[in-house]
């Protein structure tokens, strides 16, 4: 049995982005004689050499024995020279390849199967789209270490994070201080990581500073401290061997990894009046969070739905019991009364939040 070859080649930039307009030239191996290439297989129509790359950074390449092939960025940069390259075809591409996995040729001229893209930036996030606090551009903060965007944390009290839209996510402008993006250590296994991002500023991970398109080892389930400073950002990633083009995730995948760490409680919330000044409330989560959230409390006064009516009421919220599965908290009056087992539904937007970040 021999090996299908591929339909197309694809090649990527040192960031791991597609290599628009890039050049492939080959040649006989060993040599600068230019040797032809092909688009099909019976070999009947030849490629231009060099071949110039589509707007994926993908060609279709044919040949016969082996080849020096030279790959170039759009504007003639060299990206690597490689001889004695095995014609695609029968001969050349490497062995195995499991069911669902694509051929990429890496950033040395190797082609290696891997796996499709998705899932597999460590920042959740990033492209900073999660906004369910509803954080406002440019809102100094009121402590040290506080999250504006649900998966960003501004270092200094007082200072705020400003940002906005790009495409379907956001660009972000540090603070003075710079701010963070944790990842957990039970997201993290050992081995090789490559880091990109898009924007002026600059990136450490845990400390050390980085570049675009680094790689560098990173140990199994020890917390990673992203620190983010001196300009903007966007379309960030850590991913595991290289960085492919950024995956944007589709909204329910995105609400689900970060509601592993923090949820928003508001419309929908049901309780039932245990007195005539107390209600409680009982929230399952699927699927469960990291950790045990922390209830905060986020306003004094909310519109309840209480016996069929709405009304502005002030309150207090007091955590029963809390765990990765759910939550049990109370709703306590500041003043007024109502009737014992009546039911009690938020009409607010937002009333609490449940978190468990780093």
């Amino acid at each position: 049995m021999t090996l299908v070859p591929p339909p197309k080649l694809a090649f990527e930039d040192s960031y791991g982005k597609p290599l628009v307009g890039g050049k492939l030239y080959a040649y006989d191996a060993g040599t600068s004689t230019p040797k032809n290439t092909y688009q099909d297989l019976a070999q009947t129509s030849a490629n231009t050499n060099p071949i110039i790359l589509d707007a994926r950074g993908e060609c279709i390449v044919y040949g016969t024995g082996n080849y020096r092939l030279v790959l170039k960025d759009a504007n003639d940069n060299q990206i690597w020279d490689r001889d004695n390259v095995a014609a695609p075809g029968n001969t050349g591409l490497p062995s195995g390849g499991a069911s669902g996995q694509v051929l990429r040729v890496d950033g040395g001229g190797n082609p290696q199967w891997v796996s499709p893209k998705a899932g597999r930036n460590k920042f959740i996030d990033g492209a900073f789209r999660s906004n369910g606090g509803n954080y406002a551009s440019g809102t100094p903060t009121t402590g040290s270490n506080q999250y504006t965007l649900d998966m960003v944390r501004v270092t200094a009290s007082g200072e705020s994070l400003v940002f906005s839209a790009l495409g379907i996510g956001n660009i972000v402008t540090a603070p003075p201080s710079g701010f963070d993006m944790i990842i957990a250590a039970a997201d993290m296994e050992g081995g090789t990581y490559a880091l990109n991002w898009g924007g002026t500023g600059s990136i450490t991970i845990n400390g050390t500073p980085r570049n675009k398109g680094d790689t560098f080892t990173l140990p199994a389930n020890t917390t990673v401290t992203a620190h983010f400073s001196g300009g903007t950002f966007s379309e960030v990633q850590l991913e595991k061997d290289y960085v492919t083009a950024f995956d944007y995730e589709p909204p329910e995948v995105l609400r689900l990894r970060v509601g592993a760490y923090v949820k928003y409680l508001g419309v929908g919330v049901m309780a039932t009046a245990y007195s005539t000044t107390a209600a409680e409330c009982v929230i399952c989560f699927q699927p469960p969070m990291r950790s045990a959230p922390t209830l905060s409390q986020l306003q004094s006064a909310v519109n309840l739905r209480v016996a069929g009516a709405n009304s502005n009421i002030g309150i207090t919220l007091a955590t029963i019991s809390a765990e990765r599965k759910g939550i049990n908290f109370t709703i306590t009056r500041t003043s007024g009364t109502w009737s014992k087992y009546d039911p009690i539904a938020v009409a607010d937007e937002l009333i609490a939040r449940l978190d468990c970040r780093p």
